[in-house]
């Protein structure tokens, strides 16, 4: 079967509830083969925390820090573990239906042929090693640059995660306990030895992974929104939250 083009995709939005819900929306879409494969990048324009779906957050967040400093905490209906969102981060969603790709067939599987993907686009992009850590956390020298999850329905797969442009690693110490459970190559460390930023600027992060799946985002298409699936996501969405 020949593999439709991944078209950019650019819903309006304007908090990280609204962007998480259009995730949960374009994924819905692309399973009842209303969408093909798209490829979106977003951004927040305030912090705000976000775990996934089977996060703790009495264990995970400082909720009472969160809501003194009027952070929003919300929950993704993907897995992975609790973030920070911040203005310096260069989100980014990927939908694609099964069918798309063999390695799209399972969760081991999809991990890897997606990161495999961008794991080369970012290390192109820097001239560094970049590493696989874990099974969707790419590193530079042992530090984490970018984070990873899916989301997995009958007929169409929900990848995303976030790349590091910029960390604001004070308001993360402040608003994020260091996790219970960890990637074996964290080895304790706080968010602050933990992590690193992309010395890049993020219009070449986007561009190089617009390159790495052929998508041209200068190029987005029309389409319309379903509202009997739009009603759907955002029942998932609030149940989740």
């Amino acid at each position: 079967m020949e593999r439709a083009d991944i078209r950019a995709i650019n819903p309006s939005a304007r908090t990280v509830q609204e962007h998480l819900l259009w995730d949960e929306y374009i994924l819905r879409a692309c399973d009842r083969g209303k969408l093909g494969p798209t490829l979106r990048f977003w951004k927040v324009c305030e912090p705000a925390v976000v775990l996934g779906y089977s996060g703790k957050i009495h264990r995970e967040v400082r909720v009472e820090v969160c809501r003194k400093m009027g952070i929003p905490v919300v929950r993704r209906t993907s897995g992975g573990g609790t973030v920070l969102l911040d203005p310096g981060s260069l989100n980014y969603s990927l939908v694609l239906p099964m069918h798309w790709h063999p390695s799209l067939i399972s969760v081991s599987s999809t991990n890897q042929f997606i990161m495999n993907r961008h794991q080369l686009a970012i290390a192109a992009l820097t001239g560094e090693v970049v590493d696989l850590e874990g099974d969707t956390d790419l590193a530079i020298r042992g530090r984490k640059v970018s984070g990873n999850a899916q989301r997995r329905m009958k007929s169409a797969i929900l990848f995303h995660g976030t790349f590091l442009c910029e960390i604001n690693h004070d308001l993360m110490e402040q608003v994020l306990p260091c996790p219970d459970r960890q990637p074996k190559y964290r080895k304790g460390r706080k968010h602050i030895h933990f992590l690193r930023k992309l010395s890049f600027d993020e219009i070449l992060v986007r561009q190089s992974i617009q390159d790495c799946w052929h998508c041209s985002g200068d190029q987005p298409f029309e389409w319309v929104v379903d509202q009997s699936l739009m009603r759907e996501a955002e029942e998932r969405f609030v149940r989740e939250s």
